[in-house]
């Protein structure tokens, strides 16, 4: 959902933006669906932050606004979605406005089309685990800040082609988070994990744990450490 002017627009072209979804209703993401379609009522946005968005390497920029959007059900596939639920946006070139009836696809999260080509199996088991590690907060409400970092780190993980998940820089990146809740959010986003067998080892900004001696070492090899390290 994308704007440069503070508004949630309209567009005629709308898919894959509430597949993200249904692990909120209990459903994981890489589930067997039949391909069906879903119409839905855009009704609110919670928790609305603005910070500029480029998803070509910086030829473009663009203001958009990032939070937790809530649907209410009206027709078609539902599977264990309640009638009011909430949801992310997938397609960040995608537009949709306050009040409008919307019909998207209804079908596994790898098997969806985005506007750069199919979602895949890769791009939708770093969203699985994305929710996978979140879910308890989702489950509830969930504040500004965490809000507005899924947004953002669901938009890098789509749009994100150079091979490296990194929101400063890359095909897609951000800058200028507008007052101290975003600025919150997009260091949240930023922040990389190294797991072993479910335990964190190490977190912190991805740049910095990318360069982790230790983190080279194992899953690099010795002989690839940087010289000196």
């Amino acid at each position: 959902m994308q704007s440069t002017s503070h508004k949630i627009q309209s567009s005629t072209a709308r898919r894959l933006a509430l597949l993200v979804v249904l692990c909120l209703g209990g459903m994981s993401l890489s589930a067997t669906l039949e391909a069906s379609t879903i119409t839905v009522n855009f009704n609110n946005a919670l928790n609305l932050q603005y910070i500029d968005r480029t998803v070509d390497n910086g030829a473009n920029w663009y203001t958009t606004d990032t939070g937790l959007f809530q649907f209410t059900y009206l027709s078609g596939a539902k599977g264990s979605l309640s009638s009011t639920f909430y949801a992310f946006c997938i397609e960040p070139r995608e537009f949709i406005s306050l009040g409008q009836n919307v019909t998207y696809d209804w079908s596994a999260l790898q098997n969806g089309t985005t506007n750069i080509g199919g979602m895949g199996t890769a791009k939708a088991a770093l969203l699985d685990e994305l929710f996978g590690r979140y879910d308890p907060i989702l489950n509830g409400s969930i504040d500004a800040v965490h809000a507005s970092a899924m947004q953002i780190a669901i938009w890098e993980i789509v749009r994100e082609t150079s091979g490296t998940l990194d929101v400063y820089s890359g095909t897609t990146r951000f800058r200028n988070p507008q007052g101290s809740t975003e600025t919150q959010a997009l260091a949240l986003a930023d922040r990389a994990y190294v797991l072993e067998r479910g335990r964190i080892l190490l977190e912190g900004p991805a740049a910095t744990v990318r360069r982790d001696p230790a983190v080279l070492q194992a899953y690099l090899g010795r002989e690839n450490l940087p010289s000196g390290g």
